[in-house]
């Protein structure tokens, strides 16, 4: 396969004409490489149950505020697209921003003023302002508070639903917002309540026409600074805003000290990576990703009141556990030896197991079901903690019964259909479900093994062979003895994911299978687009290593490389990943799809991870299995006085150091196991981008086979003579150039075309016409209605503190926040007392929206609460909800009372509106 594919620009050049519209690449500069046009990025502490985001363009969003920046007298929003993280990989993000001679350099980070991660974060911020000249230069910093400032901002985070009857006090060094400290300031600030209105008093937002996206609260600092003068001004937001009469908290806050804290947590990521394996990689990008990746899933965990800590995705849009994407970044921690944290998130996924056997957390999908077995098992082969075993063992026969009774039901003998509608995309049997089924199950059996079931293990291989069976013949049903391997094992279409692990990491294939070939040659042909995979008309950064990982099993190194260089090129300059979006060859945007995304960091960590060491064979682990070391490595690395290196390493034999320090005509390898069980053999992987010429070892038994040496386990020592092929320079750089160069092409021609690229701007301060007009279009009544504040009733409780009221504070834009009215279950009514017969013909329904989910419901009025007309039908409505809500409008109508009936939700028995707006009649 590998021979048959054109290198990787070429590649490129003919797989996407130039459709999608583009943003200018002179945003590019000459600093560090950041793919996405607007990417985010976020700050926060083990454990915390949220975290904040740093904005594309500078701001830090909370939920409950934004701080942002502006300079100079014209306030210019201090842009901060390109950022760079302290060390390459710490959580402490700075950028810096340039107005004539004088530099505004900002730095960020997140602790506990108690080091509990429970505790309320504070982010910390330092700006300094720098004259970079020789000259006097006047500078001007000005830091303002909004509620968001809209675009690329995550909805999901809000806390809150926003008032304009905030009231809002500025203090010396603190801006209050009903009653509670959003912000700390330095001291010394010029005050203004909007921008060019002194702040003299308390003040409510509505008197200045305050709307979620206008300034408010603004603390400017002009500063004549001296020759290469120097001043630092610092900021400190509480993620959850501090009760202003809360003495303690508040003085706590004052006299926190950015340098103490941030010495704190630096060393609190150094002590913690420094629990796990240890590498060395002569390239920065790659050593920054893998330590970043880290950093970002463990930020993402949350740790619950009784102490469980929950893998989460990110804390911003995937805020949530999910079995499928936990058991990716579980793995990544035991890997890389992070084992306490893979096991106390571990013990999070038992409580998933449904009293059926089933483990799932989220209806229909079924690959949790394998994922779980798997990750609870493989939590023991890679640490061989017995006690872990017996513990979770108790898991493994009812699973292992839910399987067979459901197996035995189905007419294929296989996984059943579902429609998870996620990832494939189908209503079927998903071929990946089945992989991930079978890896669980021969998890289960090591498992049994393990704990002495000797019974259960018999009893487990028996059933797996007969799955496998009937799995590979139903793979030989509908692809043939060289076909491709579809989503679906009954039904067409989808999008390709799980049908992509059947070598690894399902192990129930052979790499070299002819269907396996012809599904990754498919892949490079008609999904590949700037080096990696699609998902859907986007670009998916993450279900590449579902492509790359056969490659490294397959042995192609080169192709292997040239993934996971095109993941690495599509990061942001703070290491961050995406999931999916982006359209190739266009806008470098992933909308809402916010980074970082813990599935792709742990994806490009457990690449990382068999690309330097691997266990492979003896059928996945029932049989003997093989170490396999240094399986693809980087030209770029292999320079004379270099070294490519991990100690304690994590592997199903025990734990592994080795070096491969690299000389003038080879390398020198040394490898320093601890086997609690020996590998059938050592397997040492010649690089692909040298021609071997010899070697010496140490081992009992050695020998070549193809472009590996094969050695007996009890190898220390071996030495490489090799000469260099005579190859084109491959690195994270030339990548990254490859793709700077095509993109700048392409624009050529896009704008040749008449075409305007997209901006790539910070939201600017508002105008004051600007924040008037913005405050009528939220706020005044034409657009909220005649119900704001009216009384409110329903039949019924509510979940939560999700009260009636919601439906008609106005709010009809924090869907995800708790702006919204929540009672299960349908049917139920709510009423709102507009207080007087009005005259009125139009009302306008906020549901809940976003996820494909319709609401059934139908409108009344009534004059006098005991007749009533129906003015809306929706009761067999099945078009989803939007943001847009529904407006039904009517002959006009004298109304006292207004009653929506929810009868119905696609989603789950519960009702949930957002707003119900009522509009008087011309």
């Amino acid at each position: 396969l590998m021979k048959a594919l054109p290198t990787l620009l070429c590649l490129l050049l003919v797989m996407s004409p130039v459709l999608a519209a583009m943003v200018d690449p002179s945003i590019d500069g000459d600093g560090p490489f950041s793919y996405l046009a607007k990417p985010s990025t976020e700050i926060g502490v083990l454990g915390g149950p949220e975290g904040t985001q740093i904005t594309f363009d500078g701001a830090l969003y909370t939920g409950a505020a934004e701080l942002g920046f502006f300079c100079g007298p014209q306030r210019v929003p201090m842009m901060g697209r390109v950022k760079q993280l302290a060390e390459g990989w710490l959580p402490i993000v700075s950028w810096s921003f340039f107005d004539g001679p004088v530099a505004y350099e900002v730095e960020a980070f997140a602790a506990t003023l108690d080091g509990r991660p429970t505790s309320n974060t504070i982010n910390f911020v330092r700006v300094q302002v720098r004259n970079t000249s020789d000259q006097p230069a006047a500078s001007n910093l000005t830091a303002a508070l909004r509620f968001t400032g809209g675009d690329h901002r995550c909805d999901r985070m809000a806390s809150g639903g926003f008032s304009p009857d905030w009231r809002y006090e500025m203090t010396e060094d603190t801006a209050v917002r009903d009653g509670k400290v959003v912000c700390w300031f330095k001291p010394g600030a010029q005050r203004e309540a909007v921008p060019g209105v002194p702040y003299t008093k308390p003040f409510v937002g509505r008197e200045y026409d305050v709307s979620e996206r206008a300034e408010v609260c603004l603390f400017s600092y002009p500063s004549d600074l001296g020759p290469r003068g120097v001043r630092t001004y610092y900021f400190r937001m509480p993620l959850v805003p501090v009760p202003a009469d809360d003495a303690a908290q508040v003085k706590a806050l004052q006299r926190a000290d950015y340098d103490e804290y941030r010495r704190q947590t630096v060393a609190f990521w150094h002590d913690e990576l420094a629990k796990g394996a240890q590498v060395r990689i002569p390239e920065a990008k790659v050593l920054d990703t893998h330590r970043a990746s880290l950093v970002y899933d463990l930020i993402a965990i949350d740790e619950q009141p009784d102490g469980a800590w929950v893998q989460k995705v990110n804390e911003l849009q995937y805020d949530s556990f999910w079995l499928r994407d936990s058991a990716y970044i579980v793995r990544s921690y035991d890997v890389w030896g992070h084992t306490r944290s893979a096991e106390r998130c571990l013990e999070y996924f038992r409580r998933f197991q449904g009293e059926n056997g089933l483990f799932s957390s989220q209806g229909g999908q079924l690959d949790g079901y394998g994922q779980a077995l798997y990750s609870l098992g493989d939590h023991y082969l890679l640490t061989g903690d017995l006690d872990w075993a017996k513990k979770v063992y108790p898991h493994f026969p009812p699973a292992v019964e839910w399987l067979r009774k459901t197996r035995a039901a189905d007419q294929y003998h296989l996984m059943p259909p579902t429609n998870a509608h996620d990832n494939e995309g189908i209503e079927g049997r998903y071929t990946g479900h089945n992989f991930w089924a079978l890896l669980g199950l021969r998890t289960a059996v090591r498992l049994a093994q393990a704990t002495g079931q000797e019974a259960d293990a018999r009893e487990f291989r028996a059933e797996y062979d007969d799955y496998l069976a009937a799995l590979m013949k139903r793979i030989g049903d509908v692809c043939g003895k060289d076909g491709y391997i579809p989503p679906g094992l009954d039904v067409k279409g989808g999008n390709d994911w799980g049908n992509l692990l059947g070598a690894f990491p399902a192990e129930v294939m052979d790499p070299f299978d002819p269907r396996i070939t012809t599904t990754l040659e498919r892949m490079h042909r008609v999904k590949y687009r700037e080096g990696t995979m699609t998902y859907g008309s986007g670009l998916h950064q993450y279900l590449t290593t579902n492509v790359t990982q056969n490659h490294i099993y397959r042995g192609e190194q080169e192709q292997a490389l040239r993934d996971f260089y095109a993941m690495l090129a599509h990061t942001g300059s703070c290491q961050e990943g995406f999931e999916l979006g982006a359209q190739p060859w266009g806008n470098r945007d992933v909308g809402g799809n916010y980074t970082p995304h813990g599935w792709c960091a742990a994806q490009i960590n457990n690449l990382l991870r068999n690309m330097l060491i691997q266990e492979r064979g003896g059928e996945g682990g029932l049989g003997p299995r093989e170490l396999h070391l240094f399986t693809v490595i980087s030209p770029a690395w292999a320079v004379p006085g270099q070294e490519v290196s991990f100690r304690d390493m994590p592997t199903e034999m025990g734990k592994v150091s080795a070096t491969l320090r690299f000389t003038e005509d080879g390398a020198f390898l040394t490898i320093h196991p601890r086997f609690r069980t020996a590998p059938a053999e050592i397997v040492v992987h010649v690089p692909y981008f040298v021609a071997l010429q010899g070697f010496t070892t140490d081992a009992t038994t050695a020998g070549r086979r193809g472009d590996t040496i094969v050695l007996s386990s009890d190898a220390t020592r071996v030495n490489l003579r090799w000469t260099r092929r005579d190859l084109p320079p491959l690195s994270y750089d030339t990548v990254v150039q490859d793709y700077k160069r095509e993109y700048r092409r392409r624009y050529a021609e896009y704008v040749k075309a008449g075409n305007k690229p997209l901006p790539v701007v910070a939201p600017s301060m508002l105008t004051d016409q600007e924040r008037k007009s913005e405050f009528a279009r939220r706020w005044g009544p034409e657009a909220t209605g005649i119900a704001v504040g009216k009384p409110v009733r329903t039949n019924g409780g509510t979940e939560g503190d999700r009260r009636p009221e919601r439906a008609v504070d106005g709010n009809a834009y924090d869907r995800d926040a708790s702006a919204w009215f929540a009672g299960p279950p349908t049917p139920r009514w709510l009423e709102v007392d507009l207080q007087r017969p009005t005259r009125i013909d139009r009302v306008q329904v906020f549901t809940y929206w976003g996820d494909g989910r319709y609401y059934q419901y139908t409108v009344e009025v009534s004059p006098d609460g005991k007749t009533w007309a129906q003015v809306a039908d929706m009761s067999k409505n099945t078009k989803a909800a939007g943001a847009e809500g529904n407006l039904h409008r009517f002959a006009p109508c004298e109304a006292r009372f207004v009653r929506i009936n929810l009868l119905h939700n696609s989603a789950n028995p519960s009702v949930h509106l957002v707003e119900l707006r009522v509009f008087a009649a011309p």
